[in-house]
């Protein structure tokens, strides 16, 4: 009989729940490890806040991650595409630049795929199993850059517009004819 990593016994029907339930009972432990291990292959130094930050993130990917790969279909998780909207957002409200985001991608799927294999060897999962669960993860992290990409792209022009519009409302030139009268030209925007 095979056991999982924490010596439970697992059926033979079922070593893809497993990881399943072990990645969303364990997400905050995880978490921590993977965003250790990403800061640790960049090789930089963030604010404890920031890590705080990217743990958190990191807890709702991994419960999102455990509910998907636990699905027979491939459809689109759409928590995924909240939460990859919200992240996108914040960047761009932060002031960030999307490049912030698409370089560490990379490494940050090696990370998550090298950690997803060391699970699914040790609950003893055969290659077929392990290969279908770094596709689906490879296929959420997929999804979860374009969706940043857009989320961030649209919220930037948002700002562009509003911040465009602001100038135009504050450049428009009063021009006074008499005491109390003054005309303002009008912009088509």
């Amino acid at each position: 009989m095979k056991q999982d990593i924490r010596g439970e016994i697992c059926t033979q029907m079922e070593p893809i729940h497993n990881v399943s339930a072990y990645l969303t009972q364990n997400a905050e432990v995880l978490s921590e490890k993977l965003v250790t291990e990403i800061i640790k292959r960049f090789g930089f130094e963030i604010p404890k806040q920031e890590y705080k930050a990217a743990v958190l993130m990191y807890v709702e990917f991994m419960r999102l991650l455990g509910t998907m790969i636990a699905r027979s279909d491939e459809r689109i998780h759409e928590g995924l595409v909240e939460w990859s909207k919200g992240n996108g957002e914040q960047a761009a409200s932060k002031g960030r630049r999307i490049s912030d985001f698409v370089i560490r991608y990379p490494d940050t799927r090696l990370v998550f795929t090298d950690r997803i294999n060391k699970i699914c060897k040790e609950l003893e999962l055969t290659a077929d199993e392990i290969i279908s669960i770094v596709k689906k993860v490879n296929f959420m992290l997929d999804i979860s850059i374009n969706e940043t990409v857009f989320a961030f792209e649209r919220h930037s022009e948002e700002q562009l517009r509003e911040t465009q519009s602001q100038i135009n409302e504050l450049s428009a030139a009063i021009v006074p004819i008499q005491d109390s009268i003054a005309i303002l030209p009008l912009t088509a925007v």
